[in-house]
């Protein structure tokens, strides 16, 4: 695809470059993304994927082939900005299947599943005050998911299951953070966050200094 694809007919197709792409290496797919988006100024679809193909990847356990499989995945995923669509192939009786021949699902089906059923994390960052703030990013450590409060402070973010650390904060603000499981089948967790001016203003630091003497005499 990389030879016969012009600039012209990537412009007359819209800058959508659909590929079938059997690799051996799960990076390599990457590189193709990246080629199209940089050189063809494209996205990909990828209209067809699989392994394993014995003629290039050889013989793959189930567990193998459910490694490899999300290693691709995952390369795709980390290039989603460039990625229209994702087609697997074949459900079941290919050397690929996701299914067994008697219909129990194997160790690769579970993880083609949570690429198309993410998690999502939603919350609030405010600042000590208890003010919410807008327009603070919101990302996760790997730097693969990321968003920013809208004007009540709000975040939702969308992710692959798996195990996070989320990271809020930068700038002129403090940063937090919070290690967390993203479930899948779009299950929804809830992370509220806190954080301060790095260099606050004299009427922050009075209104903070009455919010905690007012606490302290509370309790």
């Amino acid at each position: 695809a990389k030879e016969v694809m012009s600039q012209e007919t990537a412009d007359y197709l819209d800058n959508v470059v659909a590929i079938d792409h059997y690799i051996k290496d799960s990076s390599n797919m990457g590189v193709y993304v990246d080629y199209f988006a940089k050189e063809r100024k494209s996205k990909v679809l990828v209209s067809e994927f699989g392994a394993p193909i014995p003629d290039i990847n050889g013989p793959m356990t189930e567990q193998e082939q459910a490694d490899f499989v999300d290693a691709v995945f995952l390369e795709l995923y980390k290039k989603k900005a460039n990625v229209v669509g994702i087609n697997y192939n074949v459900l079941n009786f290919g050397t690929t299947e996701l299914l067994n021949t008697d219909g129990s699902h194997r160790k690769v089906y579970d993880v083609v599943k949570k690429y198309y059923s993410p998690g999502i994390v939603q919350g609030t960052v405010s600042d000590s005050l208890g003010n919410p703030l807008p327009n603070i990013t919101v990302k996760t450590s790997d730097g693969i998911d990321s968003t920013k409060t809208d004007t009540d402070g709000r975040y939702y973010l969308i992710a692959v299951p798996r195990d996070i650390t989320l990271q809020v904060g930068g700038g002129d603000y403090t940063t937090a953070s919070a290690k967390l499981a993203v479930s899948s089948a779009s299950a929804q967790s809830t992370y509220n966050f806190s954080i301060s001016p790095i260099t606050p203003e004299a009427l922050y630091k009075i209104r903070e200094f009455l919010k905690d003497f007012l606490s302290r005499a509370a309790s």
